[in-house]
């Protein structure tokens, strides 16, 4: 692209759209509660769950699955009635989101992971890995660029008018791709 006088300038859109990341259709990673650094996790309505890279055959009657930190690993326990006869001990986690729709709950009418850190319970679309680092949990969500920028606006625009969400769009999925890695594994984070 080419300003008034004549120099040639790329602008974050034109960087970002030629990028292999963009044209291979790479997810955008999002690090999930990095400032409150849980110790534990729970996830109700996981999808297929894997541990260490390997699919789990952890089952559960009740639909929860904790995350705890356990020094270098995560210890994965499934309460209430479990068929699992011990916690599973793995380096890296990874949950995809459910395949079906809730039917009620926080999450209802959406095929989404419900994580809770303490008391805050958040619903989220993709794919979840969390890994033990630093004396705690660390939590990453891949999910596709428009289910981000979408998510983006619910969080940061609401209900403003469309023009506004039109130009949002626009900021939030140039501001992804500009600043993919930004965070060491990740992209974005959810501050």
């Amino acid at each position: 692209m080419r300003n008034g006088d004549g120099v040639r300038r790329r602008g974050v859109w034109g960087r970002a759209r030629g990028s292999p990341s963009v044209r291979n259709g790479a997810p955008v990673r999002v690090v999930l509660h990095e400032r409150e650094r849980p110790g534990e996790v729970t996830l109700s309505g996981a999808g297929a769950l894997a541990c260490d890279g390997r699919p789990s055959a952890l089952r559960t009657q009740g639909g929860e699955v904790v995350l705890r930190h356990a020094g270098d690993h995560v210890q994965v326990e499934a309460p209430g009635g479990a068929e699992q006869d011990s916690p599973l001990r793995c380096r890296a986690v990874r949950v995809a989101a459910p395949t079906v729709s809730w039917a009620e709950g926080p999450c209802r009418g959406r095929a989404a992971l419900s994580l809770r850190v303490g008391g805050l319970q958040r619903c989220h679309e993709g794919t979840l890995e969390v890994r033990a680092q630093d004396g705690a949990l660390r939590l990453v969500l891949a999910l596709p660029l428009e289910r981000y920028v979408a998510s983006v606006l619910v969080s940061e625009a609401g209900d403003a008018p469309p023009e506004a969400l039109a130009a949002q769009a626009v900021v939030s999925r140039s501001w992804a791709l500009a600043h993919r890695g930004r965070h060491g594994d990740a992209d974005a984070c959810d501050l």
